[in-house]
């Protein structure tokens, strides 16, 4: 192929030949562009957890399995539309690492696939045939989603001191937006069926710029939760094998989610209790090391002052409140 053929791709591609050419592949093709976890560090609201490529090493991160030898697959011909489903990933010559990569494709980015191998699909571009690793690619678009939103006009509030704002209510394939901070204030215009995800108005104040976005409905609160709290500070032994650590005083499900669970004989510190004397409010670090102001239930049965020399003896725990932790965030112990 002639060197002009081979600008559009690039074009396509978005990467520099000179660029594209330094990668001979990772192990594994199932990179994540966000994040597992519900909270984390940044130091600004405003910046992105997502690496941009090239950002740290100026090599773009590829996707691609590499073999110690390669060999030309048997392959099924078809005509189908095909979704690049990983950060980014090289498109090739050939099927396999060994051969040259003359771009980058991206996250979302589609392309016509004329046959396929279980290691390698061929693909047009510019009416030229390359190669692109199957891992890599999905004939289902990753931007859609079959979680339905039902509209909403609230406020809702932060839990945690930084938790991710995403392009989409999926932990693996959405790309982290921004990130909003503890006790911010956040426009909900959605909630998932399954009480999951919020879908929110995001307005990003340095553009003055409004998105719709999404946040998990575990790193969120319906209410400023704890406002009307007593001051106390002491200690408390979790006296059941797990305890639920909440964002929200309640133990229903719609007013509540589980960030953490306290296991037996763990050390909580209080920092409140509610004015009916049935929650403590306590100061807990998450194992991903953001702490934040969290509840758990104040019941005998469950917890005791660490100074109290009585025990209770709890051969088994009470169905309302204790749980194990929700999937979508990291939990502690």
């Amino acid at each position: 192929m002639t060197n002009k053929n081979l600008k559009p791709v690039i074009a396509v591609a978005g990467v520099s030949l000179a660029v594209s050419l330094v990668f001979t592949g990772l192990v594994g093709c199932k990179n994540n562009p966000g994040s597992d976890d519900e909270t984390t560090t940044l130091p600004s609201i405003y910046e992105s957890t997502s690496d941009p490529v090239g950002s740290n090493s100026g090599e773009v991160t590829t996707a691609e399995v590499t073999t110690e030898a390669e060999t030309e697959p048997e392959y099924t011909e078809v005509n189908e539309t095909v979704y690049v489903t990983v950060a980014s990933v090289n498109i090739r010559k050939g099927p396999g690492t060994k051969y040259d990569s003359i771009g980058v494709a991206t996250e979302g980015q589609t392309f016509t696939r004329v046959k396929h191998s279980a290691s390698w699909s061929v693909v047009l571009v510019e009416g030229e045939e390359y190669y692109i690793s199957s891992d890599c690619l999905s004939t289902t678009n990753p931007s859609s989603t079959d979680i339905t939103f039902e509209p909403i006009d609230k406020v809702i509030y932060v839990t945690v001191d930084n938790a991710n704002v995403r392009t989409k209510p999926n932990l693996e394939t959405s790309e982290i937006k921004y990130v909003a901070v503890k006790d911010q204030a956040l426009t909900a215009i959605g909630i998932s069926s399954d009480k999951k995800w919020y879908k929110i108005n995001y307005l990003d104040t340095e553009k003055n710029e409004e998105h719709v976005l999404y946040i998990s409905a575990s790193v969120v609160t319906a209410d400023k939760a704890g406002s009307d709290f007593l001051d106390l500070n002491k200690k408390i032994t979790v006296l059941v094998e797990k305890l639920s650590i909440r964002t929200y005083p309640s133990t229903k499900e719609t007013e509540s989610t589980v960030i953490a669970v306290a296991v037996k004989d763990q050390v909580l510190d209080v920092i409140g209790v509610s004015p009916d004397g049935n929650w403590y409010m306590i100061k807990h670090k998450l194992s991903t090391g953001a702490e934040g102001t969290y509840f758990v239930t104040a019941g005998s049965n469950y917890v005791k002052d660490v100074e109290a020399s009585s025990t209770v003896d709890v051969s088994t725990t009470a169905e309302a409140d204790v749980t194990t932790a929700d999937p979508s965030v990291t939990t502690a112990g």
